[in-house]
């Protein structure tokens, strides 16, 4: 079954949302309006949904996905399992798909290319912990991937489990979030606006959806995120197995988990068997209340052959048994029997060589724990260097074994760190050095093992001192695979490897691209790191390559740097990045070709906007006039794109100046006066932070600094609005240049009155006493519309009038 290629059915846009109510089992079927059709609805209810998960021939929920009765008229609002007064009074069994049965559940897990089997232990292991209360789960999947991924994890549960499964093929992931936000959980969408429903246990979202990383801690977030583009690893936490995800959380290892690996990791044959044995053997009625899929799944896997890790555990049980009541002479003697037994056993392709690798690992494991607690235990010389080369060669996997290293990797639980490096990483990259090994060119670092595999491994990174000792990822291979792979974000390790492995690939690549333009090396680097095009070029990443640099190479950077702005120039390392460029470019004596005066002078511009700028000084930055002064230097030279980009920053800090910050030395120029003009509203917010910050310091200087400068010209007679005069080119901003009342908008949205009231008092403040009422009135007239809810008066005594507020009918 190609799963990869869109569905034929007319509604493969549709939605299926599936609930167990205490009343049934309700199926919500909906179709958006789009390629020629009109939208329409279905809901099916079933009361007898429990008792049919005791029958015979149970019906997955899922397994109406693409069923012919969602085509019917959405004028009828409720179909019902049609009543034939069959045995026991049940309704007939509904017509399904087609698309989501038994079988292509084992296709769609057997892929012979894409390994699915550490997404299904992680995404079986969510579903569990919600089930016994935790958050829901969202799993970022594409369309035609999730009915198959709900099958996946119901046809692995028995049919009383699946039942209790309630799902959605089709969520938005904002959606869900608001939804697990809300205290009783309800779940209605915008589009459809279904109410009673509550959020599934599992909903698939679109895989752009998802954060790729986490923007908190872990415990913020109310649901669980499943990515299957990113490796879960396993960590211990108090003892405990658990699987950490991409975003940080945390998710219990279930035993559930474990035995569908085992049972999904044999032939086809004798998982279709298995699957089929659990569904025909269901349980009593008064079992129902202590179905375990794990106990259900394990029978049925026995019970049809599976062989898997048939003899692992046998092989192992004397070694272990012997750790806590054997001498050390027992335990060396049965160390090498066990070694000779594993090394000298053929390796078998199929669910054969996968048993003889994972018994190989663990041995290897088991061996370096005992010699902690068996003193004097020698495991060279029980040859365990030999076993861990069995291991490794069955991690390495090869095309000829399918899956073989990943089901290994997944099926070995957790592993001792100080195990993998000191026996099994050696190994493992010599196979990768050999001809045709896992190193072969064609690949790229971070890319050449499978993800299981690096998650297998990853307990053997010491992180701290990875930080510490970047450069000794140049001495060995298998620690530098699985940094890069953190640093693409193909494996859920600790973000803080990223610098590493950044600096690993520079240095790995600066020979075959030395003397090249540095955009090939640098668009190298971000395609290992799954970051290409603009958006890859962030501000953090090329500062990370410019201080590995040359000088001369760094002045080369600012080249393609200044040509992917807009990739970086909203980072918070902009300003960081701007002076590192700039340094090596003022200290040549020529600038590099391609390098105008105008992006030196835009560089210049962000170097003195860089982080926290906006509130240094009090909120008046001190180099305020410089980013005005810089901007007319940059401005001809830049396109409309890049003129957006730096707009907001020239706004701000003409805002700054005409408040009072430190005045330029000399004329800035007019871009300053284009930015107002057109870039205001992406400057609002920035505005409006700066404005709002101490109590509305800012905002009240403001308004007092536009009513004194507004009375001046008030005297003759003149109706000054600020932000509509003219004024020459060159001069330094003031308050009438602004236009003050769309920038105090938003500012004043959702204020409370006494804080308009304040600012309201701050005008009639700055009126003098001797200034006639007819040439207040303008004044006067043009405040009363900017502050809301306040008329103005002025005379001897100003005073404050509230606006009554309207009538309503």
């Amino acid at each position: 079954m190609d799963v990869g290629a869109p569905s034929a059915h007319p509604h493969r846009q549709a939605r299926l949302r599936y609930h167990l109510q205490p009343d049934g089992g309700v199926w919500y079927h909906d179709v958006p309006a789009g390629e020629g059709r009109l939208s329409g609805n279905h809901v099916l209810v079933d009361g007898a949904a429990r008792a049919r998960a005791l029958g015979e021939g149970f019906v997955r929920p899922i397994e109406l996905w693409e069923s012919s009765r969602w085509l019917g008229p959405s004028s009828v609002a409720v179909v019902r399992y049609r009543n034939t007064g069959g045995v026991a009074g049940l309704d007939e069994v509904p017509v399904t798909g087609g698309v989501v049965d038994r079988s292509s559940v084992v296709d769609f897990l057997g892929d012979p290319v894409t390994f699915r089997g550490s997404t299904l232990g992680l995404l079986i292991d969510a579903v569990e912990a919600a089930l016994r209360g935790g958050p829901a789960v969202v799993l970022a999947a594409p369309a035609e991937e999730a009915p198959l991924w709900i099958g996946a994890v119901t046809f692995l549960a028995p049919p009383v489990a699946a039942a209790a499964i309630s799902f959605s093929t089709g969520e938005r992931y904002a959606d869900v979030v608001r939804a697990a936000g809300r205290p009783d959980g309800s779940f209605t969408d915008e589009v459809t606006k279904v109410p009673g429903w509550r959020l599934p246990v599992l909903c698939v979202v679109p895989p752009d959806d998802v954060p790729t990383a986490p923007a908190g801690p872990a415990d913020d977030l109310p649901l669980v995120v499943v990515d299957p583009r990113v490796q879960a690893v396993r960590v211990t936490v108090d003892g405990k197995p658990y699987r950490r995800t991409h975003l940080g959380q945390l998710v219990p290892v279930a035993q559930w988990s474990g035995v569908a690996q085992r049972a999904v990791a044999e032939d086809y044959p004798v998982l279709e068997r298995c699957l089929e044995r659990m569904d025909d053997e269901p349980p009593l009625p008064d079992e129902v209340d202590e179905i375990d899929p794990a106990r259900s799944l394990a029978e049925a896997l026995g019970a049809t052959g599976g062989t898997v890790l048939t003899g692992v555990d046998d092989v192992l049980a004397p070694l272990r048994a012997a750790a806590g009541a054997a001498g050390r002479p027992e335990v060396q003697e049965l160390l090498a029997a066990t070694v000779r037994r594993l090394v000298e056993a053929p390796a078998r392709a199929g669910a054969g060589g996968i048993a003889s690798g994972l018994a190989a690992l663990r041995a290897v494991d088991l061996a370096h724990r005992l010699s902690r607690q068996v003193p004097g235990l020698d495991l060279r010389a029980a040859r365990v260097d030999s076993l861990a080369v069995v291991a490794a060669e069955a991690l390495a996997g090869d095309p000829l074994t399918g899956h073989r290293g990943e089901w290994v990797a997944e099926l070995a639980g957790a592993l001792d760190g100080d195990a993998l490096a000191t026996w099994v990483h050696p190994p493992l990259a010599h196979l990768g050095a050999l001809g045709g090994g896992w190193r072969r060119p064609g690949r790229s670092v971070g890319d050449r093992l499978p993800a299981p595999v690096l998650a297998a491994l990853w307990p053997a990174v010491d992180v701290a001192q990875v930080v510490a000792e970047p450069a000794a990822l140049q001495a060995d291979p298998v620690l530098a695979e699985l940094v890069v792979a953190v640093g693409s974000g193909r494996l859920a390790g600790d973000p803080r490897l990223r610098a590493a492995a950044v600096r690993h690939l520079v240095v790995t690549l600066a020979e075959a691209y030395s003397g090249a333009d540095p955009e090939r090396l640098v668009t190298e680097v971000l395609r290992v790191l799954r970051e290409d095009g603009s958006s890859g070029w962030r501000a953090e990443t090329l500062l990370q390559i410019a201080r590995l640099g040359t000088p001369r190479f760094v002045a080369e950077l600012a080249v393609p740097a200044m040509r992917h702005l807009s990739g970086w120039a909203d980072d918070p390392a902009a300003g960081l990045l701007a002076s590192a460029l700039l340094e090596p470019v003022e200290e040549l004596e020529q600038r590099p070709v391609g390098l105008t005066r105008g992006d030196v002078a835009l560089l210049h511009l962000l170097a003195v906007s860089g982080e926290g700028w906006l509130r240094a000084d009090g909120g008046l930055h001190h180099l305020a006039a410089e980013v005005l002064a810089w901007a007319d230097g940059a401005w001809p030279g830049l396109s409309p794109q890049d003129r957006a980009l730096v707009e907001p920053r020239v706004v701000v800090a003409a805002v700054q100046v005409a408040l009072g910050a430190a005045a330029p030395i000399g004329p800035v120029g007019p871009a300053w006066q284009e930015a107002v003009t057109i870039g205001l509203h992406a400057a609002l917010p920035y505005l409006t932070d700066l404005l709002r910050a101490d109590d509305l310091r800012l905002a009240e200087a403001l308004v007092a600094a536009t009513t004194r400068a507004m009375v001046t010209p008030a005297r003759t007679g003149a109706n000054v609005v600020p932000g509509a005069v003219s004024r020459p080119s060159g001069d330094v901003p003031g308050v009438l240049d602004l236009p003050v009342e769309a920038i105090l908008k938003p500012v004043l949205d959702g204020v409370g009155e006494n804080v308009v009231a304040r600012l309201a008092r701050a005008v009639e403040g700055e009126l003098p006493a001797d200034l006639p009422s007819v040439y207040a009135a303008p004044v006067l007239r043009f405040w009363t519309g900017v502050l809301p809810g306040v008329r103005l008066r002025s005379g001897t005594v100003a005073a404050i009038e509230a606006i009554p507020a309207p009538e309503t009918a």
